[in-house]
């Protein structure tokens, strides 16, 4: 289990190969180099984010983001972003440690509400963000657990017992 900065290698490695992705599935996509950083910030964020259930530095950052968010949201009546935001800030105080926030289902589910709920002028930006927010949250959960045990914990797969001579 690495720490903080093992995440951010990890979302800087899940931030080049989804960026390789996205070039190589949409190869008429025009990426602007203003737009990197932003992408490459997302990432880390997303690598970040399935540890806000302790006190961590990706909680830390979470809650630096929501201090400015929730009161834009409220100044711009948009109030299912702040209705989202309120739930999300209050997600480290319900959830225990490596659970729901570790599972591949809610990893791919809480970025891509967005994408699904909005439907206007910025729906390609918002895959885009979803995109390399989830690669990010990816990355953290490949490498807090590896591959295997990912596929296990998230379909509820249960190991076969090997036959010993005292359990036969």
């Amino acid at each position: 289990m690495p720490g903080y900065r093992g995440h951010i290698a990890g979302g800087g490695a899940a931030f080049a190969f989804a960026l390789w992705a996205i070039s190589f599935a949409a190869p008429t996509l025009r990426i602007s180099l203003f737009v990197l950083p932003f992408w490459l910030s997302l990432t880390i964020m997303g690598a970040l984010f399935p540890d806000i259930d302790i006190h961590s530095n990706g909680q830390k950052m979470l809650y630096r983001f929501l201090v400015f968010a929730i009161p834009i949201a409220a100044i711009a009546n948009l109030w299912w972003v702040l209705t989202g935001l309120l739930m999300l800030s209050i997600l480290p105080f319900i959830v225990k440690h490596r659970g729901i926030t570790h599972n591949l289902w809610v990893i791919l589910a809480i970025p891509a509400a967005p994408y699904f709920l909005y439907v206007g002028p910025y729906h390609k930006i918002i895959m885009l963000c979803t995109i390399f927010f989830t690669a990010g949250a990816l990355s953290h959960i490949l490498l807090d657990f590896g591959v295997a045990k990912l596929i296990t914990r998230s379909f509820r797969i249960k190991k076969k017992r090997r036959a010993t001579r005292r359990n036969v």
